[in-house]
């Protein structure tokens, strides 16, 4: 069975906007479906497994990425996630 952990994310006001106009146009049923699945595109497009002109050579490069992304601003993530 795969262990479930929990993450506090802030959100500004203007980016919970956006994700709720998401949940109201029906392509996700809550807040947590919708950041779950912009993190799991976006570790895809950053691991090369979705197009997005991103390809890393070796893995040290991705986890660089990664590093980095974490520690972007929140409301930055998101318009890097497409938001």
């Amino acid at each position: 069975m795969n262990k479930k952990f929990s993450v506090l994310i802030n959100f500004s006001k203007k980016d919970i906007e956006e994700i709720d106009k998401l949940l109201k146009n029906g392509f996700y049923a809550s807040r947590t479906e919708a950041v779950r699945d912009a993190v799991r595109l976006r570790v895809q497009e950053l691991s090369g497994k979705k197009k997005s002109g991103l390809n890393y050579e070796r893995e040290d490069d991705l986890e660089k990425a990664l590093e980095e992304y974490i520690n972007d601003d929140p409301s930055a993530k998101l318009k890097k996630l497409g938001f």
